[in-house]
Parts: C-alpha cells; structure tokens; sequence
C-alpha cells in the first residue's frame, strides 16, 4: 500500500543547514535571574539534513 500511494513519501518539508562553524553559549539560569555560564560549543563543519514526509522523519547530523 505505501509504495502504491507516492504521496506518503513525498517530502512535507526538507532542510539542509551547512556552516563551517556552529558557537553556543549554553548557560543556566539562577534562582536571581542571574545567568550562570554552563560551556561554550564549538561546532566545525556542522551538517544538519531533516526530511520529514507524512508518516517518516529523517535526521542526519555530520561534524568534520
């Protein structure tokens, strides 16, 4: 039935995000309303695919 219907497979939404280098601050939240510094992340060569059809999701993620 799935492969009868292309509809089903047909991607809903597709993204492909690609840079050379992804920074976060990741930090938490106080009691205060201060903010504490947790890390800082660097990414290199950060690829994040997402393809999503009616009934499937996909997600892949590559770092150099």
């Amino acid at each position: 039935m799935f492969l009868q219907q292309p509809e089903l497979r047909q991607h809903v939404i597709e993204l492909d995000f690609r840079v050379d280098n992804l920074r976060a601050v990741i930090s938490k939240a106080a009691k205060d309303g201060s903010d504490k510094l947790v890390g800082v992340l660097c990414l290199e060569g950060f690829f994040l695919a997402f393809a999503s059809s009616r009934y499937v999701m996909k997600v892949d993620i590559h770092l150099r």
